[in-house]
């Protein structure tokens, strides 16, 4: 959550400023529906892993082993906890940010995007996101260019291990 914390940030800095923070904040809790699942199922949970290095896919894993994905378990948490609508659209979307409302889905594509580059980059917990791709629409929804993606792509382990100690 760190990492995808991290470069939904920098990513909003290059294309939506005024999304930098809650970007932020959106990254750090995008997967909290994942805690649920390893205090709940972690036997389960580990199956899904296990199945889940290969070609399937982990979202459809978990509703397959487990009866429920951690973005329902997570939209849940963040509504029960009264976070703000934006993070319990982003628990609840960031595998699916065409699912978000019109008013939240630029917050969400970037969080995708986020998610999906850390993921691809092993960063974090690389298994919900390594099937996803990151389309054209994704890029018009945020802002961004291809060479954008590609440049914070390649400064991922820099911000991470940057922004670590201030993190602890």
């Amino acid at each position: 959550c760190v990492a995808v914390a991290i470069v939904a940030k920098e990513l909003a800095k290059k294309t939506k400023p005024a999304l930098a923070e809650e970007a932020f904040l959106g990254g750090m809790i995008h997967d909290i529906g994942i805690l649920i699942s390893l205090q709940t199922w972690p036997e389960q949970v580990a199956a899904v892993c296990e199945k889940a290095g290969g070609t399937e896919n982990f979202f459809d894993l978990e509703k397959q082993i487990i009866g429920v994905n951690h973005t329902f378990l997570g939209k849940m948490l963040a509504e029960k906890w009264q976070f703000p609508r934006s993070c319990q659209t982003i628990a609840a979307c960031h595998h699916a940010p065409h699912l978000a409302t019109e008013s939240d889905r630029e917050l969400v594509t970037l969080l995708y995007v986020a998610d999906t580059m850390c993921c691809q980059a092993g960063f974090g917990f690389p298994l919900t996101a390594s099937h996803q791709v990151i389309t054209a629409d994704h890029l018009r929804t945020v802002g961004a260019t291809a060479d954008i993606i590609e440049a914070l792509r390649g400064r991922i382990a820099e911000l991470v291990r940057t922004a670590a100690p201030l993190l602890s």
